[in-house]
C-alpha cells in the first residue's frame, strides 16, 4: 500500500469515529438543553434531525456514501436477506442478555418527568444513532476501506470498531456477540449489494422496534424468561438466519 494510500485510510477512518461521536454528542448535548429551558416542550428533535440532514448532504459531496440502489440486484431478497439476517441477530442477543443477566430497559433521560420528552428521546436518539452509524462506519468508512483491504478484514474490523465505540455502557460492552452478528450481516450485505440503503433500514427498523417494544414490556431481566423460552428464541434465530442465506442464492456483486 502506497503512502497515498495509507493516509487515506488513516484520514477516513478518523472523520468517521470523530463524526460519529461528535453528531451523538451534540445531539445528546441539544437533549440537555432542552431539558434545562423546557423540560415540559421536546423541541430537540428539530436540530437534531436537521443536524443529522446537513451532515449527510455535506458528506454526500465529498464521499460516495452508496446511498443508492444498482440495478443488477434483486432488491426484494437483498432486503429480505437484510431484515431476516437482523431479526436472527436480535433474537439471539436476547439469549446473550440472559446468559450475561442484564435487565432490558426503554432508554430515559435522567431527571425529567414528562412523558412527551421521554418519548421525543426514546424515538429521537435511536434513530439518530443508527443513521450516523451507518453513514459512519458502512457509507463512509467501509467504502474507503473495501478499495485497500480484503473485505473479511474490512467487516471484522468494523465490527470491532462499532462495538469499541459502546465502551461507556458496561451493559453494552458484554453484548459482543450482539454487536458482531448485526455488524457483520448489515457490512456483508453492504458490500454485496454495494448499496447503504438495505442495511440503513434495517438497523433504523431495529432501533425503533426494540426500544418501543422495551416502553411497552417495561424493565425486564433477561435471565428471567426461562429456558423453554430461550431455546425457542435460538431456535427460531437459527431458522430466520437459514431463510436469510436462502435469499443468497444466484446473485452476484453487481
Amino acid at each position: 500500500m502506497d503512502p497515498q494510500s495509507r493516509w487515506r485510510l488513516f484520514s477516513v477512518s478518523a472523520l468517521a469515529l470523530v463524526l460519529f461521536a461528535a453528531v451523538i454528542g451534540a445531539a445528546q448535548g441539544l437533549v440537555a438543553l432542552n431539558a434545562r429551558t423546557s423540560p415540559g416542550i421536546p423541541w430537540f428533535p428539530i436540530p437534531v434531525l436537521g443536524l443529522v440532514a446537513v451532515v449527510i448532504v455535506l458528506l454526500k459531496r465529498r464521499f460516495d456514501l452508496r446511498l443508492t440502489h444498482q440495478r443488477a440486484v434483486p432488491w426484494a431478497r437483498a432486503y429480505a436477506f437484510t431484515l431476516l439476517a437482523t431479526a436472527a441477530a436480535m433474537g439471539l442477543s436476547i439469549v446473550e442478555a440472559a446468559f450475561n443477566g442484564l435487565t432490558r430497559a426503554a432508554p430515559a433521560w435522567p431527571g425529567n418527568d414528562s412523558a412527551l420528552f421521554q418519548l421525543a428521546f426514546l424515538l429521537t436518539l435511536p434513530l439518530v444513532a443508527s443513521i450516523m452509524a451507518e453513514v459512519s462506519f458502512r457509507g463512509l468508512l467501509q467504502t474507503v476501506w473495501e478499495r485497500h483491504l480484503p473485505i473479511a478484514i474490512v467487516l471484522v474490523g468494523i465490527a470491532v470498531i462499532n462495538g469499541l465505540m459502546h465502551f461507556y455502557d458496561a451493559d453494552q460492552m458484554s453484548q459482543w456477540l450482539r454487536f458482531v452478528s448485526l455488524n457483520l450481516v448489515w457490512g456483508y450485505i453492504t458490500w454485496r449489494s454495494d448499496s447503504l440503503l438495505p442495511a440503513l433500514t434495517a438497523h433504523t427498523l431495529m432501533n425503533i422496534v426494540e426500544p418501543v417494544t422495551e416502553l411497552i414490556a417495561g424493565p425486564t431481566e433477561m435471565s428471567a424468561l426461562g429456558l423453554p423460552l430461550l431455546s425457542a428464541i435460538t431456535i427460531g434465530s437459527v431458522l430466520l438466519l437459514l431463510a436469510a442465506l436462502w435469499q443468497l442464492r444466484g446473485w452476484h456483486r453487481p
